[in-house]
């Protein structure tokens, strides 16, 4: 078998410019775009990720020689952790952005998706007197006109509206957190060593 060409020093020049665009784009992607829309956001996020590691960090940063293991397994830990924390992105943001509030069921529709998939999706009357689509597709739990609790925001957004009061995203809310807080202390931790090694001599 080949042996695995051992990883060189990293290049103190694009090392702080390459982590500060992975950074960045692992939480816009896995937070920002998965609370909007859960399957972009984290399909998104988990390509981004895969692509800042072999386009700065193994090719730009380590110059193809591919960082050392200790990085690479943070790396790995923090992706999948954000990816994770994707899931829950919506309940958090809904949980600090939005509003509690006695709405009532509008309509059910059935949609078909981009891949040809039929689906259902609920909308529902919230208490400003908007109708608005639920932030997740399924059939709606109850008959038109039936008053229902709801999470929204107030004149309406970005983040569409979800049943159930605050008291039930707080879960959620808190899976989110620790898996955010994890993934990225994890790669803030391949940061630090990768900028470590960027300042040894030689």
């Amino acid at each position: 078998p080949v042996p695995r060409r051992p990883a060189g020093p990293p290049r103190a020049a694009g090392a702080l410019p390459a982590w500060g665009v992975i950074l960045l784009a692992a939480t816009a992607t896995t937070t920002g775009l998965a609370a909007l829309d859960l399957g972009f956001g984290a399909v998104l996020g988990a390509v981004a990720l895969i692509v800042c590691y072999v386009l700065l960090l193994r090719r730009t940063v380590y110059l193809k020689a591919g960082p050392p293991r200790p990085v690479r397994r943070l790396y790995l830990a923090g992706s999948l952790l954000l990816v994770a924390g994707s899931f829950c992105a919506a309940q958090a943001c809904m949980l600090v952005l939005g509003t509690q509030g006695r709405g009532s069921i509008d309509s059910q529709q059935l949609e078909t998706g981009s891949h040809g998939t039929a689906y259902y999706q609920c909308s529902v009357l919230t208490p400003d007197g908007d109708i608005e689509e639920l932030r997740f597709a399924g059939p709606c739990p109850a008959p038109d006109g039936t008053p229902e609790t709801m999470v929204y925001l107030r004149g309406g957004g970005l983040l569409r509206p979800l049943l159930g009061g605050k008291a039930q995203l707080e879960a959620p809310a808190a899976i989110w957190s620790a898996a955010n807080l994890l993934g990225l202390g994890s790669l803030l931790g391949a940061a630090v060593l990768t900028l470590r090694d960027a300042r040894r001599p030689g």
